[in-house]
């Protein structure tokens, strides 16, 4: 919320600077990681986990000044990410908040990693490498239309995942065999549904409106 917040402030009054929602984001996250105890609020919005949006705006901002830099590692950047993908599904999400909001990946009693390095950064090499193949996407019909669709998709995702999940694991829905691929592809069909009769009439509704 507090990424949404920042970025609404800047768009209000129409503030363009490429370093102001940088420096908004990642000193209140730097500050977190000083190994005291914050009150839940405090910590909500300095949570390390927002330099994970830092990312992805320095990613998107790279993007758009230097596209030709893209492509060029894929050779590295694949076997990279899938490497990293692998160690991170080792260790175990210590959850929200242990420590206030300073979420880590467990890998054993002694070896813990911040999330934002054990998941952030192969999240960042896909996005890589997604973005190196922007252009065979966009000249490939079916890629596209799932891309597309994948992007129309991917918020209600981001809203869906956690309440369908807790629901399942409510119902004893098991996490083994075929209970995977039920955790795997019921928030994805639950998104879709959310998009194609809420979101979408919804926006379609608010642009009329606006118009």
């Amino acid at each position: 919320l507090y990424f949404y917040f920042i970025i609404s402030v800047l768009l209000f009054f129409k503030i363009k600077s490429a370093f102001a929602p940088l420096i908004a984001i990642i000193i209140p996250a730097a500050i977190s990681l000083i190994d005291m105890h914050w009150s839940p609020f405090f910590s909500l919005i300095t949570s390390p986990i927002l330099l994970e949006f830092a990312f992805g705006y320095i990613l998107a901002f790279l993007y758009i000044k230097r596209p030709y830099y893209f492509g060029r590692y894929n050779l590295i950047a694949i076997p990279a990410c899938a490497a990293l993908i692998l160690v991170a599904m080792q260790g175990v999400d210590s959850g929200w908040y242990r420590n206030f909001a300073r979420m880590t990946i467990d890998y054993s009693e002694s070896i813990h990693f911040n999330r934002l390095f054990a998941w952030g950064l192969p999240s960042l090499f896909v996005c890589i490498i997604f973005l190196s193949f922007e252009n065979r996407i966009k000249n490939s019909n079916i890629l596209s239309t799932m891309s597309l669709n994948l992007g129309d998709m991917t918020y209600a995702l981001y809203l869906a995942q956690i309440p369908i999940i807790k629901f399942l694991i409510v119902f004893g829905v098991p996490t083994s065999g075929l209970g995977r691929f039920i955790f795997i592809f019921s928030p994805l069909l639950a998104s879709i549904l959310i998009f194609r009769f809420i979101e979408a009439p919804t926006l379609k509704r608010t642009n009329f409106i606006l118009q």
